[in-house]
């Protein structure tokens, strides 16, 4: 029970995200460039759960925004003829790791069949991209695909449920109702719309990013009170490494003591 969207404040992109699913917990991986067939890919962070070939959401160094949203699933999956098949998470970061608008995005995602691992019992997914430029593009396989430019009066929102239904989501009514309420909001803004659509015992996490700066915010497990605060180039710098959402709750615990008062902040 996913919800994303993003709207042009103050000539920059934001979007918010709140992540629901069966299961707590996940973890932050930062990848630098390296090489690989012969070509440099971007830097990016993600996060994930199962596995860094797996990723729900992330962001690259040129500014681009890539998250998976479920849809209501029936059945087996019915499969293209294609040589190029990938499963449905790994797509994220591939796009990450390569593409640098979300015109880009779309066109490399088009380009694949998607494994949606279905029988596994996983959801078919759908994809939000969006990027610096303020463009923003969404992807159902064989359904669905746009491409948009936003402004600040131009937003788009995601839910569990296809770009093309009629049917009604209380999560997309109540962003729809601040985006037309509120103008030129801020990071504080993006926190309250996505403390909003939070769900108990669903949201693992929610997030806010920035494309411009490249950088993005956590809170985790619907606890606002404790945000966790990451510029993507400074992360980068670090080299290859990934911080697990325990790991950080852990920290502030430790640090939020009195006699801990000299301890650092993972971040």
């Amino acid at each position: 029970m996913c919800t994303v969207f993003g709207r042009v404040e103050s000539g920059k992109t934001l979007v918010g995200r709140s992540f629901d699913w069966v299961q707590y917990g996940g973890n932050i991986c930062f990848v630098p460039p390296y090489r690989s067939y012969g070509i440099s890919t971007i830097g990016c962070a993600f996060i994930e759960q199962m596995g860094e070939d797996r990723a729900y959401e992330g962001i690259n160094t040129e500014g681009l925004f890539v998250a998976v949203v479920a849809l209501p699933t029936y059945g087996g999956e019915e499969r293209k003829e294609s040589p190029l098949v990938i499963n449905s998470l790994s797509m994220v970061r591939f796009l990450l790791e390569r593409a640098r608008t979300s015109a880009e995005a779309l066109e490399i995602v088009k380009s694949f069949a998607i494994d949606y691992k279905i029988k596994y019992g996983l959801p078919k997914v759908q994809y939000f991209f969006a990027d610096r430029q303020n463009t923003v593009g969404i992807y159902e396989e064989n359904v669905f695909e746009e491409l948009v430019e936003l402004d600040a009066e131009t937003y788009r929102v995601l839910t569990n449920k296809s770009a093309t239904s009629k049917n009604s989501c209380k999560r997309e009514l109540k962003v729809k109702k601040s985006y037309e309420f509120e103008s030129n909001l801020d990071g504080v803004g993006y926190r309250e719309m996505v403390s909003n659509v939070y769900q108990e015992g669903l949201t693992a996490w929610s997030s806010v990013y920035d494309l411009e700066k490249r950088s993005f915010s956590l809170w985790i497990e619907g606890n606002f009170e404790d945000e966790y605060k990451f510029k993507l180039e400074d992360c980068l710098k670090g080299g290859r490494f990934s911080v697990d959402f325990a790991e950080l709750k852990l920290n502030t615990k430790v640090t939020s003591r009195k006699r801990n008062s000299g301890y650092s902040k993972i971040f």
